[in-house]
């Protein structure tokens, strides 16, 4: 019986292992034929009509128009055209060039519409909008990651001439001074790979295509989306007869399945797959659900066979083991909290907003950026303790840092100062913002009264905020306090902002009493 089970044992795992390696196989092939074998156009124009539209469209913008295989027009926007020539019932003469012709063939009155054109809300000058098409967001390709675009400021940036992220992302962030313009995408991302420039912006698309030629290069995707952007087709404002007649052909198409056919055509696999981590992804579910059967099974007949020499006792002592390991990583896990949180309120203690704040305050002086300290104290504590006792002193300020926390943005540090003063790390806003956010803290604190058995109290704050102008932490902070006992000293329940220009003045005068 025993030689038997064996043998069933290693039947069944072998059959497992078989069919794991079949389906695993069956997707590779099926998606990397399908990766290497380029979609070919196959709605042709009729062109057999009155009129004739000249249409242009760039050469290098895989998988939107490129040059196929046999030397003819191919990709999502050639089909795209021919599919709306025939539902307009005119001719078609496209023509591929370089995406700098295309404009210069829309300004000169050779072309009638231009294919790929970014969508803006504003308008084109010279061009006539189509409805909008596909979305495809403009992405970084590189070697360096990163995670916040400041960084971009001083890397050489790649782009091409008249692209949509000019408007989206260039110019609102301030990079059109270093960025460098091409006639494609390609030789854009060419100029990442020789080490020109640093980062190329793309469409994510046409970027994938480009990176699926190159499967030697360190290059690829980073840092988050730049920004979306719609495509439409652009149609010169000298032939305006034409938009109208575009528009229905392409609710037509729309309403019949054709737009969304040559979107997963195009913009599907032959976009998203381009290696093998892609496929997997792309396949994960599967993937785990056929190991996950593999092992379950495997477990299965392990215990089967086995199943009258396994003791409760090793039962047991697996368990004890993972309860103590667990034990030892909760206590470890609290340990751990007690270190940084101020056990009454729940927020960070002194030390640990100094460490975090020290971090924050030294990358905005390295980089760049806004920052303030807000330091702000309960007004007349001593009296609610000396009245009421400290069990409802501690209710208070429990009460004000669950406000306060509410309040304040997830990524603002928040911190107790010592005994009822508070201190805040606010990053990434300007003054005028600065004022009203800090008062908003303020409100908030002095909305509602604090409720407690036998009575309630109204609370109130004096706050004072001094910008990060220095790397010393405590410097801002000894600014900050100054203006909160200026608002005490004022009358309480209010915010006393010091701007730059103070701490500059104070600055100086702490200088000159040096020398």
């Amino acid at each position: 019986m025993k030689k038997h089970s064996k043998k069933f044992f290693a039947a069944a795992i072998s059959l497992l292992l078989l069919c794991v390696i079949m389906i695993i196989s069956l997707v590779s092939a099926t998606n990397f034929n399908n990766l290497s074998k380029i979609p070919q156009v196959s709605i042709l124009p009729d062109n057999h009509y009155d009129r004739t539209m000249t249409v242009v469209a760039d050469i290098l913008f895989d998988p939107f128009s490129f040059v196929g295989e046999n030397g003819e027009p191919n990709g999502y926007d050639v089909e795209l055209i021919y599919a709306i020539a025939n539902q307009m019932q005119i001719n078609i003469d496209l023509k591929l060039m370089a995406w700098g012709d295309c404009k210069e063939a829309i300004l000169s009155d050779k072309a009638n519409m231009i294919m790929g054109n970014p969508y803006h809300q504003g308008g084109h000058e010279h061009l006539i909008q189509s409805r909008a098409l596909a979305s495809d967001p403009y992405v970084c390709i590189g070697r360096e990651d990163f995670f916040n675009t400041g960084i971009l400021s001083s890397k050489k940036l790649a782009t091409i001439v008249k692209a949509g992220c000019i408007v989206g992302f260039l110019e609102p962030h301030r990079l059109l001074d270093n960025t460098k313009y091409y006639d494609s995408f390609t030789e854009a991302v060419m100029s990442v790979v020789s080490g020109e420039n640093d980062y190329a912006l793309v469409r994510h698309s046409v970027g994938r295509r480009i990176l699926a030629t190159l499967p030697d290069t360190d290059v690829r995707f980073v840092g988050p989306a730049m920004s979306d952007s719609l495509l439409c087709i652009g149609v010169n404002e000298n032939f305006p007869e034409l938009a109208d007649s575009l528009d229905a052909a392409i609710v037509e198409l729309k309403n019949n399945g054709t737009i969304d056919s040559l979107t997963k055509k195009w913009l599907g696999s032959y976009v998203v797959v381009i290696s093998f981590s892609d496929l997997l992804n792309m396949y994960k579910t599967e993937i785990y659900i056929a190991v996950f059967m593999f092992f379950a099974i495997t477990i299965a007949l392990v215990f089967y066979i086995y199943r009258k020499n396994m003791r409760i006792t090793f039962i047991e002592r697996e368990n004890q083991l993972v309860h103590d390991k667990l034990a030892a990583e909760i206590a470890k896990m609290e340990i751990e909290k007690i270190a940084y949180i101020d056990s009454l309120t729940g927020i960070l203690n002194r030390r640990q907003f100094l460490s975090q704040a020290s971090v924050q305050v030294d990358r905005i002086i390295r980089q760049g950026g806004n920052a303030y300290i807000i330091l702000f104290d309960i007004d007349h504590f001593k009296k609610v303790n000396d009245t009421y006792g400290h069990s409802i002193g501690d209710i208070v300020l429990k009460c004000v840092a669950d406000r306060v926390a509410k309040t304040i943005r997830p990524y603002d540090l928040f911190g107790r100062y010592g005994g009822e003063e508070f201190v805040i790390l606010v990053v990434d806003i300007d003054s005028a913002d600065m004022k009203n956010y800090a008062e908003r803290i303020r409100m908030a604190i002095n909305a509602e009264s604090v409720e407690f058995d036998g009575g309630e109290l109204t609370v109130s704050a004096s706050f004072g905020i001094a910008p990060v102008l220095l790397n010393e932490l405590n410097e801002i902070i000894n600014i900050a306090d100054g203006a909160l006992y200026e608002a005490k000293n004022k009358g309480r329940n209010m915010v006393i902002f010091k701007d730059a220009i103070f701490i500059s003045r104070e600055l100086g005068r702490q200088a000159a009493a040096h020398q």
